[in-house]
């Protein structure tokens, strides 16, 4: 899990697929719609960056990245109103990824 820069929305990995809640004033989390994301994807890390972009990788033990399936890869959403959209090319094809790590612009 990981909340974006803002600290106002949390993303939460969950067996099929992200998410995301909004932190309220109260400090109580809410969730902002459904799971979102592919559903064949149970992700192992998810960042943010500051430019409204989400990334996830799976498992490397998870079955996709076993079987040198394309599922297997990075993911990049489009973050915008509690609403993730892929980014275009997404996913990219890694086998097996360990980690993820996300810096902020230059």
């Amino acid at each position: 899990m990981a909340f974006d820069p803002s600290g106002r929305y949390l993303a939460v990995a969950v067996s099929a697929g992200v998410q995301i809640y909004e932190l309220q004033n109260g400090g109580a989390l809410v969730p902002v719609g459904g799971v979102q994301g592919p559903p064949v994807v149970g992700f192992a890390n998810l960042a943010w960056d500051s430019a409204g972009h989400l990334y996830g990788i799976p498992s490397q033990y998870s079955n996709s990245c076993q079987n040198n399936d394309s599922a297997c890869g990075l993911y990049i959403f489009n973050f915008s109103a509690g609403v993730l959209s892929p980014a275009p090319g997404s996913p990219h094809t890694i086998p097996q990824p360990g980690s993820l790590a996300v810096l902020p612009r230059q």
